[in-house]
């Protein structure tokens, strides 16, 4: 039992960053934008908020840095895609391969060349949610975590709200659906798109943030690892819900955490190839569940009011 709990308090931290993510993916994608410069987000963030808390040593300083850098790279992928309705396909990708290039150089520049090893930092510290904690089973994997886990779990009903009951969201999702029939209407397609893709990128920074901070606390040269397109994946094998992409996310986070438990159990078997367990499951779910997802009619179409 300990070890199954072990691996449940794992997946947890290992879903945390692919929940934030994905929720903001979601949000995107509902909106119409196919958001996959969303690995560059990440790790941009993720590099940001190493660096800025290796030079002041506050935790806080570094989550808000990767926030702040994954609105600041949402802002510039809106100017591409929503103002001057260039290619979302071309964009994310040329944001992905900017920012592995980019942080790989500051990495060399200005952590390698001035220290002679990797500094780590400090780790989030885990809080225990009294009387909950206490819970069997749920008690330590769910209510033993650090701060932006509890925020996470506090997100998802928050933006379940926002999404299906409110006018922001209907507005969000229907734009989505037929952006010619929104603006026809009289709804600001660029302002709801444009909200959409900074909120997804600022959600996107944070998961990287959360992913050096909660997790690793150090950084290295591509270290979100494909954990983008994964929230991609999440997003799409949860048919664009909500609740799909809580259930899928922790999922993928058992299988991460349960391939390192395999490592220490079976070490005949090489690290490199249970390494891509996740990814396997990952393809497999994204063949299976596109056979049965229905994607928002305009997603991916590009929108250019008339003047």
């Amino acid at each position: 039992m300990k070890i199954v709990i072990g691996i449940l308090q794992e997946a947890v931290i290992y879903a945390i960053p692919l929940w934030l993510a994905g929720m903001g993916e979601l949000v995107e994608q509902n909106s119409g934008c196919m958001g996959l410069g969303i690995e560059g987000g990440m790790l941009l963030g993720a590099f940001v908020s190493y660096l800025i808390t290796l030079k002041t040593g506050l935790l806080w300083l570094g989550l808000f840095s990767g926030l702040l850098t994954g609105i600041i790279v949402g802002l510039l992928t809106s100017i591409s895609i929503v103002s001057l309705g260039r290619s979302q396909i071309l964009t994310g990708i040329s944001l992905n391969i900017f920012a592995a290039g980019l942080t790989s150089f500051l990495f060399v520049e200005m952590v390698t060349k001035t220290y002679d090893h990797v500094p780590f930092i400090d780790l989030m510290r885990t809080v225990k949610i009294p009387i909950l904690n206490r819970i069997p089973v749920i008690g330590p994997v769910f209510f033993n975590c650090h701060l932006i886990a509890y925020g996470a779990y506090f997100l998802f009903p928050l933006l379940g709200i926002i999404l299906y009951k409110t006018t922001i969201g209907l507005k969000n999702r229907a734009v989505g659906e037929s952006a010619e029939k929104c603006n026809a209407l009289g709804i600001n397609v660029q302002a709801t798109r444009t909200f959409s893709i900074l909120f997804a990128y600022a959600l996107a920074g944070l998961s990287g943030a959360t992913l050096v901070l909660g997790t690793t606390g150090s950084f290295t040269h591509g270290m979100t690892a494909g954990r983008g397109f994964l929230a991609i994946a999440i997003v799409i094998v949860s048919n664009w819900t909500l609740l799909g992409v809580l259930i899928i996310g922790f999922l993928f986070g058992i299988t991460q955490s349960g391939q390192q438990t395999l490592q220490i159990f079976l070490p005949q078997i090489p690290w490199q190839l249970l390494l891509t367990v996740p990814y396997i499951f990952g393809i497999a779910a994204l063949v299976i569940g596109a056979l049965k997802s229905r994607q928002p009619n305009d997603l991916s179409i590009p929108f250019l009011k008339q003047k």
